[in-house]
């Protein structure tokens, strides 16, 4: 289980170079938690869930929130840049 963790852990480091290890770990157990509230009666142990690396998905969905959240961000910024512009003209 701990050597299975650990490779979770480096993968999801080479992911996020610049989220510190703490925060790292406690988001692969949360993600095993939303994973196993997910699949309820049918979710693997965590040693296999580690093992297997299912995290591996949840993370690319984060990214993928992320990506869209930083795109929504400068959609709205832009938004106001152009209301700004409006305004003075």
């Amino acid at each position: 289980m701990i050597a299975a963790l650990r490779d979770a852990i480096d993968w999801r480091a080479k992911q996020e170079p610049e989220a510190p290890l703490e925060q790292i770990g406690e988001s692969l157990v949360n993600g095993y938690r939303g994973y196993q509230a997910e699949k309820g009666t049918f979710a693997v142990l965590p040693q296999k869930y580690f093992e297997q690396g299912l995290y591996q998905g949840a993370a690319q969905n984060s990214t993928r929130k992320k990506a869209r959240y930083a795109s929504y961000i400068q959609h709205v910024e832009e938004i106001k840049e152009d209301r700004k512009n409006a305004a003075v003209s």
